[in-house]
């Protein structure tokens, strides 16, 4: 094995370690990498002014590109002293120094390192210098301090909500049975009964006839519903939303319950415990793809960036995203309308952009919302789709705004046109990803992410 392969070993181990770190965790990455670092341009996102080489060496482009791809920054380039205080190595015989140790920091946290400094007095008994860095931290905050923050805004909102809005109650399925129709049924049911104890004709006649009289009944009630529901629906013919919510309810029916489900043997079960461990197994197999080994040693084209400071959300864009939700949409698990939040005002626009930015700072979601009710949804574009935009090739049209594959689908009919009209075989080659969008390899999209040169605080918010 040559030096090379045992590099990239070694940084494939190091970015395997790095990427396995929760994300809000402080991480320092500190020794001996032989690593030269120089003054390249590219490079100024992750080296500071002070670097003591020109130009960077090998190992020096590998720790850089790492820093790069990680977030990380190098702060042993950072700070201002003499060149003898920068040195880290010595050679054998005192005739060359270097400084090859390097401290790196992610991002997040680069203003905590105060000093990195390489002690010559010191002995170590080792041809590198004694580096010492200072890092300056306040207490770690409550664990719990995010969480309680949005369950205070989310009581807030629902309490208020309850004060003041009445829930509505599930309606009774047969709203054409009213009194009279349950007092009618009640003097079929007498009727019955007298018959039976007393099977006279005059009884049996009795019975017969509130029988009759009570379908009577029942058929008038329900066409008088009919015609007041007809009547509703005409009321609305300038709401179309209203109209047509209307028309389904009436052209459904009644929908009966699913108590029953086929597995994948074919076998019907029943159960809504065994249903539910059943879909959750499905969604779980569906959603979590196994990484595939095979396509790890493949080739990718990465574009680099050193626009890596991305800047946190600001109250406009709260405000934005806030007036943009869609109403009249089904409620999630914290039973709060995107009409809740637009009425709210200016004061729970700023408690909710608060949960963001610590969001954002902490990059760790509060636990309940993590907690989802499965149901797809097509959201629009949000910070990655200008990235989206400048990857994705011209040949995709679906999904994009703007586009559409009519132009596609004009071309494929003008292919088989012109070949049928001269005789030519025409060969054509349709392939279905199967759930492509469900079953996406999580692992392997955020390095794609990477390669394309989206910035690394964007994908962990992802």
């Amino acid at each position: 094995m040559d030096d090379e392969e045992m590099k990239n070993i070694f940084y494939d181990s190091l970015e395997n370690t790095y990427d396995s770190l929760p994300n809000h965790c402080v991480k320092l990455i500190m020794g001996d990498l032989n690593a030269q670092i120089g003054q390249e341009e590219i490079y100024k996102a992750v080296v500071g002014k002070h670097s003591l080489h020109e130009r960077s060496n090998d190992n020096g482009i590998k720790l850089m590109n790492f820093a790069i791809s990680r977030g990380m920054n190098i702060s042993s380039t950072q700070f201002p002293r003499k060149n003898m205080y920068k040195h880290t190595w010595i050679s054998p015989g005192g005739r060359s120094t270097s400084p090859i140790d390097h401290v790196l920091i992610n991002n997040r946290y680069k203003s905590n390192v105060t000093n990195v400094k390489s002690y010559r007095g010191a002995d170590v008994d080792s041809d590198h210098y004694l580096v010492i860095g200072v890092f300056k931290s306040k207490m770690a905050a409550n664990i719990e301090e995010l969480e309680d923050k949005w369950n205070i805004v989310k009581d807030s909102i629902t309490e208020t909500a309850e004060s003041i809005i009445q829930f509505t109650q599930s309606s009774k399925k047969n709203k054409w049975f009213n009194e009279r129709c349950k007092q009618g049924i009640q003097d079929r049911n007498n009727a019955r009964i007298k018959a039976i104890q007393v099977p006279t004709p005059d009884n049996i006649i009795e019975i017969e006839i509130k029988r009759k009289e009570v379908s009577r009944l029942i058929r008038k009630e329900k066409r008088m519903l009919e015609k007041a529901k007809i009547e509703e629906i005409e009321r609305y013919k300038y709401n179309p939303r209203e109209f047509f919510k209307r028309c389904k309810t009436i052209k459904a029916g009644f929908i009966p319950p699913i108590l029953s489900l086929i597995d994948e043997n074919g076998a019907l079960i029943y159960g809504p415990e065994i249903i539910v461990n059943k879909f959750k197994d499905y969604f779980k197999e569906l959603l979590n793809k196994i990484p595939d080994n095979d396509n790890n040693d493949k080739e990718t084209r990465a574009y680099y960036t050193i626009d890596q400071e991305v800047l946190a959300p600001s109250l406009d864009e709260t405000k934005v995203a806030i007036h943009t939700l869609k109403n009249k949409k089904a409620l999630g698990e914290d039973r709060i309308n995107s009409e809740f939040w637009k009425i709210g005002g200016q004061e729970v626009e700023r408690e909710l952009h608060s949960v963001i930015l610590q969001i954002w700072e902490e990059e760790r979601l509060p636990e309940s919302w993590k907690e989802t009710l499965i149901c797809p949804i097509f959201k629009k574009g949000d910070r990655r789709k200008r990235y989206a935009e400048e990857t994705v090739g011209e040949y995709q049209s679906g999904f994009r705004k703007g586009r559409s594959t009519t132009d596609h689908i004009f071309v494929m009919r003008q292919l088989m046109e012109k070949h049928y009209e001269y005789a030519k075989d025409l060969h054509m080659v349709f392939v279905d990803y199967k759930q492509a969008y469900d079953s996406v390899n999580r692992e392997k999209l955020w390095e794609v992410l990477k390669t394309f040169g989206i910035p690394l605080k964007i994908i962990k918010m992802v």
